[in-house]
């Protein structure tokens, strides 16, 4: 029972970060969009493109099997 506890906190806690990693991705492109130089629009896509790969690592974090 306590395993089974432990794995569901963890994955409400990688749910949350991934939602926080997800929204801060969102902000970022949304910034790219509206940037005023070609530098500023590479630099915020490049910050989104960052958060988004991490969703497969938390993604893993989901699937481990409970010890």
């Amino acid at each position: 029972m306590h395993d089974l506890l432990e794995r569901a906190a963890l994955a409400a806690a990688a749910r949350s970060r991934l939602e926080r990693e997800l929204k801060a991705a969102e902000d970022f492109f949304e910034l790219a969009k509206n940037a005023s130089s070609p530098f500023m629009r590479a630099y915020y896509r490049h910050v989104a493109e960052r958060y988004l790969s991490s969703k497969g690592e938390l993604r893993e974090v989901l699937r481990q099997p409970a010890q």
